[in-house]
């Protein structure tokens, strides 16, 4: 049951009101801020370009963030908005609407950058993205309202608890040592893609196989480094590594398996980029 439903229908007809050609053609782009394609590029810039320490963080954060949000849509089985008002969705989806994924990630990515930093403008471009990627949602009509507020909720209580709890964990993770952490999410892997056999699960857990053993290789073989001090040689690095990442995706045949493929990516996000990048920053 979705609540305040002729409401919510009411408002996304009015949303729809407002649009135009070119509004489509920008809200369509805005869609791949919730895709797969957006994490290929924020991961790897931020492992490269900002810290290492800081990209094993986001890329474990953004993991679970996906595998809750995927578990509660199969949980509440919410119908999106197209079912009640055909034509009303400018993107085909076919996943269950509560909570909105797209929503969900804005939150999380939004609040850590909102209280991890005290500049103002950071502060201001991190609630704009949150409000623009939400309405983006809106706007296409893949969302009620409430699925959006359901994935604000969410993506909140994820960014708070890690807020809250990351220095004890991480200082557990550091007393367990990298050989027991690593096996440990090896395991919670392999018992997940028995749990459950499907698609979404073998990508995310392939991502996380990948990222596990990339963080031992390189660790155990000191390949991380600090990122360049200059900001123009950041962004470089970040780039470069950017664009490896999906050069190695695309070498990865359409027929490839879900957890292969993102195994693959994640791998050298988090083992090969650094040094590939050290290596052309050298030359």
């Amino acid at each position: 049951m979705i609540p305040f439903f002729q409401e919510q229908i009411e408002f996304l007809l009015l949303i729809a009101s407002w649009r135009t050609p070119w509004l489509d053609q920008i809200f369509l782009f805005l869609g791949y801020l919730d895709s797969p394609y957006f994490l290929m590029v924020l991961i790897p810039f931020v492992w490269v370009g900002v810290s290492y320490r800081w990209g094993i963080r986001i890329a474990f954060l953004l993991i679970i963030n996906a595998l809750l949000n995927f578990h509660l849509k199969y949980l509440f089985l919410a119908p999106r908005p197209d079912v009640a008002c055909q034509g009303i969705a400018l993107q085909s989806l076919h996943s269950p609407g509560l909570p909105s994924g797209g929503a969900q990630m804005a939150m999380l990515l939004g609040a850590l950058l909102f209280f991890l930093h005290k500049n103002s403008w950071v502060r201001f471009a991190a609630v704009f993205y949150v409000l623009l990627a939400s309405f983006a949602r809106l706007y296409l009509g893949v969302h009620y309202l409430s699925d959006v507020i359901g994935g604000w909720i969410v993506g909140f209580l994820i960014a708070f608890i890690y807020l809250a709890f990351s220095i004890s964990i991480e200082r557990f993770l550091i007393r367990t040592g990298l050989t027991f952490c690593s096996l440990a999410v090896l395991l919670f892997s392999a018992t997940s893609m028995l749990l459950f056999p499907n698609a979404p699960t073998y990508s995310l857990m392939g991502a996380l196989a990948g990222f596990t053993l990339g963080i031992y290789i390189s660790l155990k073989n000191h390949l991380y480094a600090p990122p360049p001090k200059s900001l123009w040689h950041r962004t470089a690095a970040g780039l470069l590594a950017i664009l490896s990442t999906y050069a190695i995706r695309g070498l990865c045949p359409a027929s490839t398996p879900p957890f292969l493929s993102a195994f693959v990516t994640a791998l050298w996000i988090s083992a090969a980029a650094t040094p590939f990048c050290r290596f052309f920053h050298h030359k």
